[in-house]
């Protein structure tokens, strides 16, 4: 499927971050990928995006994709390059090249055979085997497919995918009428959940750019017909429930304050676990008193300390806390349900809350 660049959007989007309020805009673990993100779109766009790490961090690819050293223009990498034309330095380059390439293809294998017997353990579900049946995932942003959906699911995918159905056994979320999402990366989850739908949902996409602008174009490519972009929602004095119904509104943090609307349903997948407590709070301010439902998927223990400089790791137990703080209450997800296994072996360390007002 193809995907568009939108170079005039990707410019608005990365000139008003920078005059955004602070707490609206990347902090310390995201600030350098944002950089790097940037540069690479720019240099090369979005037609591979999943198979390009630089961009994609090795979310969405087919199957693991080995970074590209050399692509990188710092002095170091400079300096490599030039070593490799002596002999001796290039056959010892050329031996390890081998074993990692070796070791790699090693890991594409596993990497096919979970897949496949994830997909076999959630099909033992008889509901979701005909939900899976039916569900097809965009190639869009990875150039190899030349068919507007894949054959078969990617790792991102299926993982996002097990998570909905775990969500599925306390909330009947396909037929949310409005779901809102912080930092839902390249919109995965918002593909199959909109996919998935019994209904025509309305939609809120937020995250920073230029991960914001991958999603928007990434979506545009799936729903043309329903997008609301950075672009037009500038131009929107407030956004209400009649200006965005059944449609998918794709928006940085710093327009949240225009959202007038209760939502059904807030989605949040491994990334308030990158902020600091402070942004945190300040999302969940608006959230908790815009939805009704909300679900967290977390690293239990945050991430290590000092990870990408963040001041100190954010645990699930403490976003659940603050929740609860809000007048919500946590519901119980399936322990026994194939998904909530199926998570278990794809994102161990993490887990999956489910909160109701």
């Amino acid at each position: 499927m193809n995907i568009k660049d939108n170079p005039d959007l990707l410019q608005k989007l990365m000139q008003d971050m920078d005059s955004a309020p602070e707490i609206y805009r990347p902090t310390p673990y995201w600030q350098g990928y944002v950089k790097r993100i940037h540069d690479r779109i720019k240099n090369v766009g979005l037609v591979n995006f999943r198979d390009d790490w630089e961009i994609s961090k090795g979310h969405g690819q087919i199957r693991p994709v080995l970074p590209d050293i050399y692509s990188d223009n710092s002095a170091k990498i400079n300096i490599l390059k030039l070593l490799h034309k002596f002999p001796i330095f290039s056959q010892i380059s050329s031996f390890y090249t081998k074993q990692i390439k070796a070791e790699h293809n090693l890991r594409k294998y596993e990497h096919d055979q979970l897949i496949f017997s994830i997909k076999e353990l959630l099909s033992t579900n008889n509901e979701i085997k005909n939900h899976i049946e039916k569900l097809t995932e965009s190639s869009a942003g990875i150039k190899e497919v030349y068919d507007d959906n894949m054959h078969e699911f990617t790792l991102d995918f299926i993982t996002h995918l097990a998570q909905v159905f775990l969500l599925s056994t306390s909330a009947d979320i396909y037929k949310f009428n409005s779901i809102i999402e912080i930092g839902g990366g390249h919109g995965k989850f918002a593909e199959i959940i909109l996919k998935l739908s019994d209904s025509n949902q309305t939609y809120c996409f937020v995250d920073i750019p230029p991960v914001l602008y991958i999603a928007t174009e990434y979506l545009r490519s799936i729903f043309p017909d329903r997008i609301i972009d950075y672009s037009q929602a500038i131009e929107m004095s407030n956004i209400d429930e009649k200006d965005i119904k059944g449609k998918i509104l794709v928006i940085p943090p710093w327009l949240l304050e225009k959202i007038d609307m209760k939502f059904d349903f807030f989605w949040n997948s491994a990334s308030f676990q990158e902020m600091e407590k402070n942004v945190i709070s300040s999302y969940l301010d608006v959230i908790t008193s815009k939805c009704n439902y909300i679900g967290i998927n977390s690293l239990l223990n945050g991430h290590i300390e000092g990870a990408g400089g963040q001041k100190e790791p954010i645990t699930l137990d403490w976003i659940s806390s603050n929740i609860i703080a809000k007048d919500f209450k946590e519901i119980e997800l399936r322990k026994d349900f194939v998904a909530k296994r199926a998570l278990e072996i794809l994102n161990p360390g993490y887990d999956v809350k489910l909160f109701k007002k």
